[in-house]
């Protein structure tokens, strides 16, 4: 008998990382749960998933938080890939900015986590995956309120691995390079020409693709890593290295 496929649930889903990683999961045979804010996108996107398996939902709202939680099936796997980036000199920082920045990518992961763990909709040996960033680990100038909410999400890993494995839920983090998508193109837009180049040689290996990302997303989330917990796995072509 064919073994029962493993459901999970990918925040962010409609673009980019979150998108990748949802369509190589199911190219796999996993059951995927698409959850984005745009439903015109989520449904552009996977245009055969099952109406109730693309959600759209901001989850730096609490009241679609818990309506997540209470829609979703339960699951093995959790990937948050949801936020969004704007560089700015420190000088230039807002409370506003950076308030929605430490939203999205900080409380708001934390906080859907929270409503699965009320809800029980975690099997144990779940795992879950923090989309996390090397701008949390290189001091990048001008990013100030971004590296600190993903340095932020990224600390939570080793707490969290150590509380939830007495439920056999893992919880690590894939720590991306800078990832050719539209979010990338955003920020190379608003740079001086060249930005681009001098970003790539900073990648030894070549910038990181979506899918490369992925793959490493899926790994964690197999059961091939059901030991593995606590860790923040870098996918950056090398840019740590340097």
């Amino acid at each position: 008998m064919k073994p029962a496929s493993a459901t999970h649930l990918i925040i962010g889903a409609s673009s980019g990382i979150g998108l990748a990683c949802a369509r190589h999961l199911a190219r796999e045979g996993s059951a995927v749960v698409a959850a984005a804010r745009d439903k015109a996108r989520l449904a552009a996107a996977f245009p055969n998933l099952p109406a109730e398996a693309r959600v759209a939902v901001d989850i730096t709202v609490a009241a679609d938080r818990v309506r997540l939680a209470g829609v979703v099936p339960m699951l093995e796997g959790l990937v948050v890939s949801a936020g969004g980036n704007a560089p700015a000199p420190a000088a230039a920082l807002t409370e506003e900015r950076l308030t929605e920045l430490t939203d999205v990518h900080l409380h708001a992961p934390l906080l859907l986590l929270a409503a699965l763990l009320k809800a029980k909709k975690l099997r144990k040996g779940a795992s879950v995956v923090w989309i996390g960033s090397v701008a949390a680990l290189s001091g990048e100038p001008g990013n100030t309120a971004y590296t600190a909410a993903k340095a932020g999400l990224m600390a939570t890993v080793r707490p969290l691995a150590r509380e939830l494995a007495p439920r056999g839920i893992r919880v690590n983090a894939v720590v991306p390079g800078l990832v050719d998508t539209p979010m990338t193109e955003r920020l190379f837009a608003a740079l001086p020409p060249g930005a681009r180049d001098a970003q790539a040689i900073r990648h030894p290996l070549g910038m990181p693709t979506p899918d490369n990302v992925a793959a490493a997303v899926a790994f964690l989330l197999s059961s091939r890593t059901a030991r593995i917990t606590g860790t923040c796995l870098p996918v950056d072509g090398g840019f740590l290295a340097g």
